[in-house]
């Protein structure tokens, strides 16, 4: 048995964030904004048997970039 630490990058969903706009006929969508994902570091803790992963546990996180959400107008005109 053999534990070792290692890192990696996973990405942050972005979402959505709607907005209600008298600027629009009702029901209509724009995107004012576009989303961005973000990102993260991740350090797990892996304990391998004869070269094999059995476990994998979360030692820590950092955010690397915040996501930004997509801004969704709705319209209410």
């Amino acid at each position: 048995v053999t534990i070792k630490e290692t890192v990696t990058t996973v990405a942050i969903p972005a979402g959505v964030r709607r907005q209600t706009t008298s600027e629009l006929p009702r029901g209509q969508k724009r995107v004012a904004q576009p989303g961005r994902a973000g990102s993260k570091r991740v350090r797990w803790e892996v304990t391998m048997n004869d070269a094999r992963e059995v476990s994998r546990r979360p030692l820590g996180e950092e955010v690397i970039a915040a996501p930004q959400p997509q801004l969704v107008l709705i319209g209410t005109k």
